[in-house]
Formats: structure tokens, sequence, C-alpha cells
């Protein structure tokens, strides 16, 4: 299950869901914990920068 940018929701296959992040194509996603919220939940990293370019970043947080 995902939320769209327009806050409609879907379903997807697990293979898509990081392009649909790395796209900025979603806000959230669910998984077994509840919901991942894009840019407040701690997401599992490939070694690809999730932030976009020039975006601040508050390491105070």
């Amino acid at each position: 299950m995902v939320r769209y940018q327009d806050n409609s929701c879907g379903m997807v296959e697990d293979f898509i869901l990081e392009d649909l992040i790395w796209g900025d194509e979603i806000t959230a996603f669910r998984r077994a914990g509840g919901w991942a919220v894009i840019g407040r939940d701690r997401l599992r990293s490939q070694g690809r920068e999730r932030r976009k370019k020039g975006a601040l970043i508050n390491i105070f947080v």
C-alpha cells in the first residue's frame, strides 16, 4: 500500500516501491510497523542519496 503525492492510495508490487520513492511519486508506504513517511521515517539505504540536491539538513532533530 502506498500514498501518492495527490493523497490517493494504491497497491504496488514490492519491486516497484524503491523506484516510486526515488521518483518522488509517493509520500508514504505501509510496512509491518505502520506507515513510513518519506522524509520523516528511516528508510533502507542502498547507497543512493534520497534527499533532493540542495536540501537543508537539520542534524539536531
